[in-house]
Parts: structure tokens; sequence; C-alpha cells
């Protein structure tokens, strides 16, 4: 098996800003880690740079063995997937279908999985669909990741919690359900995020029982996972993964989760028989998901749920879990440049 060199550099075309940069640090930043953690935990040097040519040039003039792992599509990084240069080229596919997307968009995106070493994918239904596109191309699920030093169970495993349902996130939810879902349960919503359209939209629909926190401290988040009744993912999963980070944080800290069906909660079959969360159909009503949440809620006692979706999570989702995913996908994709 291929080792990285310790100056292996990975470059994505994430946006760069200097909370992300310290997030590839958790345990200095006192924040949790980030989506680069792992990679780095890999032994990889990770890089967001979304104009990396003259870093590459510089890289690879040194002798330092370089990989472009593509977030997103870009002008950039398609005409770097296109040169014939010495790099390991991953595209990480968390996109709407080929056909959903503009012929010149569609384009781009087509030669850059055409052109990658490897695609990584968040979903099995995307690795099936990419498997008809694209045959004998190797592709990989990386699996979720949740920063479980950090997004922890509460201390005490006792069977108390405070009466709120917390739905976190910063796409777009079904917003309107909210509303309907805290009156049949009788129950207040906390609704979080960080997106000023979802804000401005959930403070139109002016429910009283639907309590708005716009960019809230990662401890406060911490604090709402661990102490909820439930979190609620309601979102249209049915092309991108939504919800994925929600998913994995309330599950690192041991939450009754709820989510609709699609790209965001799809793995193989093994791993779906484990799953600690329950699911909902797309677009489900209020009385579906007040059911599902009732149904989860009577299902064992509160800290056996909690100990199966933690240990969910360090099996799958952990950072070590996550380092293992990307030892592999990197090695296979610098074995695929050599052949």
């Amino acid at each position: 098996m291929l080792q990285p060199s310790k100056n292996a550099i990975v470059f994505s075309n994430l946006n760069w800003n200097q909370q992300i940069a310290m997030r590839l640090q958790p345990s200095e930043s006192g924040q949790p880690g980030w989506f680069g953690y792992p990679i780095k935990l890999a032994g990889y040097d990770f890089r967001c740079d979304t104009r990396p040519i003259f870093s590459l040039v510089h890289a690879l003039t040194h002798g330092q063995q370089c990989v472009l792992l593509c977030f997103n599509p870009s002008l950039v990084y398609f005409l770097l997937f296109l040169l014939p240069l010495p790099v390991r080229r991953i595209s990480l596919f968390q996109w709407r279908p080929l056909g959903r997307i503009s012929r010149a968009k569609r384009l781009v995106v087509w030669l850059s999985l055409w052109r990658s070493h490897e695609i990584v994918v968040y979903s099995h239904l995307s690795a099936r669909y990419l498997q008809r596109l694209f045959p004998g191309k190797p592709i990989q699920q990386i699996g979720l990741f949740a920063d479980e030093k950090y997004f922890l169970p509460p201390q005490s495993d006792g069977e108390l919690s405070l009466p709120f349902i917390f739905v976190p996130g910063d796409h777009k939810r079904e917003e309107r359900l909210l509303g309907y879902i805290a009156d049949k349960l009788d129950l207040d919503v906390v609704r979080v995020t960080r997106n000023e359209h979802i804000r401005k939209t959930v403070e139109a629909l002016a429910h009283p029982r639907v309590d708005l926190r716009y960019d809230v401290s990662f401890e406060e988040l911490r604090t709402l996972y661990q102490t909820c009744r439930a979190v609620l993912i309601l979102s249209d999963a049915s092309e991108i993964p939504t919800g994925i980070t929600s998913l994995a944080e309330a599950l690192s800290c041991g939450s009754d989760v709820v989510i609709s069906r699609g790209h965001s909660n799809s793995w193989p079959s093994e791993i779906t028989k484990a799953f600690p969360f329950a699911t909902v159909a797309p677009g489900a009503d209020a009385d579906a998901v007040a059911r599902a949440l009732r149904l989860q809620w009577n299902t064992g006692k509160k800290w056996e749920r909690r100990q199966r979706a933690r240990q969910f999570a360090l099996r799958h989702l952990s950072a070590e879990a996550l380092a293992q995913n990307w030892r592999d996908i990197l090695e296979e994709a610098a074995l695929a440049r050599t052949e």
C-alpha cells in the first residue's frame, strides 16, 4: 500500500476563510473540526485554493506529490483537470444530475468527472447514478463527518431532555411545516441557521411556537443537540445530500433524529440496517412526522437510543473513520495515476 509523503498536498477549490483555517486544527481553535480535518489526519497537507496554479507549479517543481480535489464545478479546476499534469485528480460529486443543469455547466462537470482518477460521493444513490454514466470508473462513498471530540453527548445519561424540537441547518427545510408539527406535539421548535434567506422566510411565517436563532455559536449549537427532545431534518434530498452536517452532528451528540429519505441518508444496505434514526417519506405531512417522532421516543429508553446513535457516529462518521476512508481513496487515486 502506498503511503502519503510528508509533503503531499491536497488542493481543493473550497472557498477559504480564517474560520475554516482554524477548524483544520480544532484542538487549537476551540471549534469543531471541519471537512479538511480528516484529510490532514490521513497525513496530507490540505489547502483551500480556488486558483492554485502558482502554488501547484511551485509544489510540482519541488518534487511534491499533489492532488486536485474538485469540490465545486469551476472553470479553473476544469482546465487543470484537462491538462496532462502529474497530479491525482479527484471529484467530490454532490451536485444535481447532469440533465438538471445547464448545457455549458453539464459539459464542464462531465469532462471533469471523466478526467478524474476517482470520484467521491456522499450518497449511495449518487454512486449508482455515476456507475451508469462512467462504467469502470472508481467511485467511493466517503461518508459524513462530525468532530466526535467536540459534538459529545451530555454528561448525564438521564431520561430528561428539554421540551423542544431542534431544527438546524443552512439549507432549505420544510419551514412551513414546523409550526404545524409544534402544534401537533405541543412542543416548541428551535430553528437555527446562518442563512439570511432562511432567516427572512422563518420571520415572515412568524409562528409563535417556532423560535428562530440566527448565527449561534458552536457551543450553543452543541447544547441544543444535547438537550432537545429530537432533531428534525425535513428537506428535499431527492437530488442532492442536504442536511448531512446536521445529521452527523446530531448523531455524534446521541440525539434522536427524524430525517427525510433521500441522498442525505443513502448508504449500502448493510449500513442502513443499523440506522439509529428514523426516516420519513419526502414531502411527509405534519401528521406523518409527528408519528415518526413519537415512534422514535417509544423505542427503548433514552439512554439506550443515545448510546446507539453515538456508537454509529463513532464507527461511521468520526474523524478517524473518515481519515481511513481518505487514505484509501487518495492511495487508490495514486495507483490510478501511475498505471
